[in-house]
């Protein structure tokens, strides 16, 4: 049988695997039937990123396209826009006028990522609220003059708000926002270099309107401390279901937030924990293990992520804490993350060898560990992503990688080093499994680089 014999049910089948959007675009070209399945898949989330060759031309041309197809544009569902000529817009009122009527024409539109500094303007929030299923919106928050930040409380059906460096202006208008926000808001995440306006008064504020609050992420929040995220979460009603604390206040107190949280039993359904290691003295590390283990105990944990504020290229963490957390949530845990942070090859394989769930582990290695790592992960049973940091950047060839892999459960499909990221293919030769290691084609950003590392 031919290819074109096979019947075009099984089409939206064998399209769903093709992941490049070149793909997907010569797919819609075959012929009508490849089109009718194609297209949707193409333009249903559509992500421009600042490493795109000709990123900032090819904005511009998907605007023009979502202006003249209107029945391309309400294939749209997904709108990721990190990259966008600088002020373009400002200076050019009919190229303005171009995108914003392309936006208006995505009336299907869920989900928008604008967060290019100074390409946001007051038009396109404007626009962004003629969506009726807007429902996720992530935006730069240093608006200076470029847009009026009181539109933003027109956006009143949000489930999701991620705001990325907000102004003090933004930050002031917050707690109005998620009032108008708070019977669907779901999920906030606060993206700073290095504020000083998020305070724990400011997350007091927050209390009241956060009581449907299922995600919760502070990064950058310096003057946070325990007080501010418990007063933060003191008044939701549906307890958390993951959070994330990165470089908040060096005197964030982890013993009394986990005394607390504990007492009012507001951790009773987290399933993922993102965290920053402080810097102390070597003594402290044992008792701030110690109080992170209590902080988890009742929870339902599937996701662990840790990260250290500088590079540590030996293990600082006592082994204690690597027992403790699989002893209680071994059989639930799908990912683990350390980064910035070595860890031993004998906890390394403690973590595969127990955590029989385990899809994903990221994590920091001592350049000695690298022969042994295939000792390490082979206890693994259902590994599908993996990626190691090495910080001495030793030398490893793709036969060094390919060898490592071979001795893995054959569910990994993904596997990292460095800034380095594959696909593992494997094909049959015979009567055995060939592994090989393909170039990255997914237009999604691997996983691992989209955590904040601060």
């Amino acid at each position: 049988m031919k290819f074109l014999d096979l019947p075009v049910d099984v089409l939206p089948v064998i399209l769903h695997f093709v992941v490049k959007s070149s793909h997907l675009a010569s797919a819609c070209l075959v012929n009508k039937e490849f089109s009718t399945f194609a297209t949707p898949l193409l333009y249903d989330s559509v992500c421009i990123y600042s490493w795109h060759i000709d990123g900032k031309k090819k904005v511009l041309q998907l605007f023009e396209t979502l202006r003249t197809s209107t029945n391309l544009a309400q294939l749209v569902f997904c709108l990721d826009i990190r990259d966008f000529p600088k002020f373009a817009l400002m200076k050019d009122l009919q190229l303005l006028s171009g995108v914003v009527e392309g936006l208006r024409n995505c009336k299907n539109l869920t989900s928008c990522t604008w967060t290019r500094q100074g390409s946001l303007t007051s038009e396109i929030l404007e626009a962004l609220l003629n969506c009726p299923e807007l429902g996720d919106l992530e935006i730069n928050g240093h608006h200076s003059t470029d847009y009026e930040p009181r539109i933003l409380l027109r956006f009143v059906r949000l489930k999701r708000i991620s705001i990325i460096m907000p102004s003090p202006e933004i930050i002031r208008l917050l707690p109005l926002w998620l009032a108008a926000t708070s019977s669907c808001l779901r999920n906030l995440t606060l993206v700073c270099k290095s504020s000083a306006s998020v305070t724990d008064e400011l997350l007091a504020n927050f209390a009241p309107h956060l009581a449907n609050l299922d995600h919760f992420q502070l990064i950058g929040c310096p003057r946070v401390s325990e007080k501010g995220v418990c007063d933060a979460i003191s008044q939701n009603k549906r307890g958390l279901l993951s959070l994330g604390l990165e470089a908040i206040s060096p005197r964030f107190d982890v013993r009394a937030f986990a005394n607390t949280c504990s007492t009012h039993r507001y951790f009773d359904h987290l399933r993922s924990i993102t965290i920053t290691v402080p810097d102390p003295a070597p003594e402290s590390w044992a008792a701030w293990a110690f109080s992170i283990i209590e902080l988890l105990s009742g929870s339902p944990l599937q996701v662990f992520q840790l990260y250290h504020t500088t590079l540590s290229s030996k293990p600082i963490l006592p082994d204690d804490l690597w027992h403790q957390l699989l002893f209680h949530h071994a059989h639930r845990l799908t990912k683990i993350s350390v980064h910035r942070l070595a860890i031993s090859p004998g906890i390394i394989q403690l973590i595969c060898a127990n955590s029989f769930v385990l899809e994903h582990f990221f994590f920091t290695i001592e350049a000695t560990t690298t022969l042994k790592l295939a000792e390490c992960l082979s206890p693994a049973k259902r590994l599908r992503t993996v990626h190691i940091n090495e910080p001495s950047a030793t030398i490893v060839t793709i036969s060094e990688l390919v060898s490592i892999i071979d001795h893995c459960p054959s569910t990994i499909s993904q596997f990292g080093w460095n800034t380095r990221v594959w696909r593992v293919r494997r094909t049959l030769d015979e009567d055995r499994t060939c592994l090989s290691l393909e170039r990255y084609e997914n237009p999604d950003i691997p996983e691992q680089f989209l955590v904040v590392r601060t």
